[in-house]
């Protein structure tokens, strides 16, 4: 039996794919509330993403709906997920970003995560 490598690149494909709905890994485990889940995809994107991927198509992307991960974790309730989104987001996304690209960002109905 074949043994799967997870490359640098089989691992970027992965964090960057889409599934029907425009939602990445990222989005799905946020939305699930798989906390584990959402760790673990940030520490194996840590070492195969760029900063600018990090900020474009995790934490600023937006899924067919408009969302971005903040939306989801509000929508969902999940104080635990927001807190620590916003941790990482701080380290990552300039204060304009964090606070008009993430916080403030509106989805297809106009709505922001705080809606």
């Amino acid at each position: 039996m074949a043994k799967c490598v997870l490359t640098p690149e089989v691992l970027k494909n992965m964090f960057l794919d889409k599934d029907e709905k425009e939602s990445t890994a990222w989005h799905i485990a946020v939305y699930m509330g798989q906390i584990e889940v959402l760790y673990k995809v940030w520490e194996w994107a840590k070492d195969v993403l760029t900063p600018k991927e990090f900020r474009n198509k995790l934490f600023l992307y937006k899924d067919i709906c408009g969302r971005t991960i903040w939306h989801i974790a509000a929508e969902k309730g999940r104080l635990d997920l927001l807190h620590k989104l916003c941790g990482w987001a701080k380290g990552l996304l300039t204060q304009e970003e964090l606070s008009g690209m993430l916080l403030l960002a509106k989805d297809r109905n106009e709505w922001t995560a705080w809606h």
